[in-house]
């Protein structure tokens, strides 16, 4: 059974057995109120009537000589005032029995005993024939010469009867009342527990993977503090969900970025290694080519660090920037020597120029070569064979131009994005992941500097750089 409908039945169920126990409570005051009225009456009417029997009996058996002639006059004054009501005794033995009950004087006799110091006894409503009576007694009565024992009685059935009417039209009122109440409570719960539904409904979207869900309740209440509480819990799932989430995106960029950025170093690396084992050289070209495959591994390295951390894996106060003030020319030769095989490749021509010769920048060498790497890179792979990319450094920016085939103007907006590639087939092939532009976005922005990408499709692309 769901919560709704325990907490309504047990609701419905405790104002019922309330409504009844009050009912009842009353229907027993009202009848006990009833026959306590009934009896007191009828004490007042039993003592008045046999005043009246005594005077009636005094007053026409004034004179009266004979017994017979007495008793008589007593015997239809009785009749007269307690008409079919009433039993007479004398002694043992019973006068008149004008009701249409036998009674027992013995028993009605210890009865009174059993009361103790009461003029007059009233029993408790008993069933005779079908009815309800009330017997008042009372004895040793002096009337004229003699003492007498008196019972009348009364029919209460019509107040009982009254009663229970009473009873049941309670009851049938009560269940309109009930019936009504019951539906105002039905709804009164379904709206007081639908934020319940609703954090359940939530709950099983966020089951379902769905974070961004909202539940609003805005009274101040239990059930508010805990859609509070749901909410913020929500925010702090989604939130961490989304820290996973960016954190496996990073790692993947910084394994792309890693592969990307290595293999043009590595490329260079290993045709010196190559060149040491198949070449006759001099002393000084085995010493230059192994001086070259140390200073490459040592670039790779730092440049492996420095990935590391502008992927946002490391601490957040780590900063990957190392900042010296550099020769421009000797960051744009440096580029010559390691572009040159995949230049040669497809017959490429490169040609640098820095405005004047002695331009210094403060920069990070290794990220400057990795963008400057990385641009060269995509020109390459634009460029048809045989081609020419230009490289020019000056004082407010530096540029980096091919004439191949160009960037769709549509596309032009998304080509810093991560993993996106404006031939996919041709980048795939070449051996392209998606990140280059991405890092050099990153390199330019931590540097302060901005980048700007003018293409224009099959005539070539021209970034610059504004440092």
């Amino acid at each position: 059974m769901k919560l709704f409908h325990k907490i309504y039945m047990q609701v419905f169920l405790g104002m019922t057995v309330l409504a009844v126990g009050i009912l009842l409570l009353l229907y027993s005051a009202m009848l006990r109120q009833s026959l306590s009225d009934t009896k007191n009456y009828g004490i007042k009417a039993f003592k008045n009537n046999i005043s009246s029997l005594r005077e009636y009996v005094q007053r026409e058996a004034n004179g009266q000589v004979e017994k017979v002639v007495a008793e008589a006059v007593l015997i239809r004054a009785f009749s007269d005032i307690f008409r079919d009501q009433g039993v007479l005794w004398r002694a043992e033995k019973e006068v008149r029995n004008t009701s249409p009950y036998e009674f027992d004087q013995r028993l009605l006799k210890a009865m009174y005993s059993e009361a103790g110091q009461c003029e007059i006894w009233v029993s408790a409503p008993q069933n005779v024939g079908g009815k309800k009576i009330l017997i008042f007694f009372q004895q040793n009565i002096p009337i004229g010469m003699d003492e007498y024992s008196l019972a009348v009685y009364q029919d209460v059935t019509d107040i009982t009867l009254r009663s229970r009417k009473i009873l049941m039209q309670g009851i049938g009122f009560c269940a309109m009342i009930l019936g009504i109440v019951g539906i105002i409570i039905y709804r009164q719960i379904r709206r007081l527990l639908l934020p319940l539904y609703e954090l359940k409904c939530a709950a099983t979207r966020i089951a379902q993977g769905d974070y961004n869900n909202c539940v609003i309740f805005s009274e101040k209440n239990e059930i508010g503090e805990l859609t509070a509480c749901f909410q913020q819990m929500t925010i702090q799932i989604r939130e961490h969900i989304e820290a996973v989430t960016a954190r496996n995106r990073q790692q993947k960029q910084l394994l792309g970025s890693l592969a990307h950025e290595m293999r043009t170093p590595l490329t260079a690396v290993l045709a010196n290694a190559d060149m040491l084992l198949t070449l006759r050289l001099s002393p000084d070209e085995q010493n230059k080519a192994l001086v070259f495959i140390i200073d490459e591994a040592k670039r790779m390295t730092h440049l492996s660090e420095k990935l590391l951390m502008l992927s946002g894996l490391c601490e957040p106060n780590d900063s990957p920037l190392e900042l010296r003030e550099l020769t421009i020319q000797t960051i744009l030769d440096r580029i010559t020597v390691l572009s040159a095989c995949q230049l040669q490749e497809k017959k490429l021509h490169l040609e640098t120029c820095c405005v004047p010769i002695d331009l210094k920048k403060e920069l990070d060498t290794d990220f400057m070569i990795s963008l400057l790497l990385n641009l060269v890179d995509n020109a390459c792979k634009a460029s048809e064979t045989g081609g020419r990319i230009f490289i020019a450094a000056s004082a407010g920016q530096i540029v980096v131009e091919d004439f191949g085939k160009g960037i769709p103007s549509e596309e032009l907006h998304r080509v810093t994005e991560a993993f996106y590639m404006v031939d996919k087939s041709r980048s795939r092939k070449e051996g392209g992941a998606g990140l280059g532009l991405a890092l050099c976005q990153q390199i330019v922005q931590l540097h302060g500097w901005k980048l700007r990408i003018e293409s224009t499709e099959g005539q070539g692309t021209r970034i610059v750089i504004l440092w």
